[in-house]
């Protein structure tokens, strides 16, 4: 068995490269992400396939941080 935590089988690769070729195929002129500030695997995971940030934001009548990002 496994162990997801220790050997990461590329799940999320897999689900981004596909979202990414289908975007690109529609004629998407920007991709850009919204990820949770406190899921530092998140923003980890966007920066490493050249996501940058462009905004930090609170929700109205909320306190968690989210981060909006661009693929460069």
């Amino acid at each position: 068995m496994t162990d997801l935590r220790i050997e990461p089988v590329g799940y999320g690769d897999a689900l981004y490269e596909n979202g990414l070729t289908r975007a690109r195929a529609l004629g998407a002129g920007a991709i850009e992400t919204v990820v949770l500030a406190a899921n530092s695997d998140g923003v980890r995971f966007a920066e490493a396939r050249g996501f940058v940030e462009t905004e930090r934001y609170v929700l109205d009548g909320e306190s968690d941080l989210w981060i909006t990002l661009r693929l460069a």
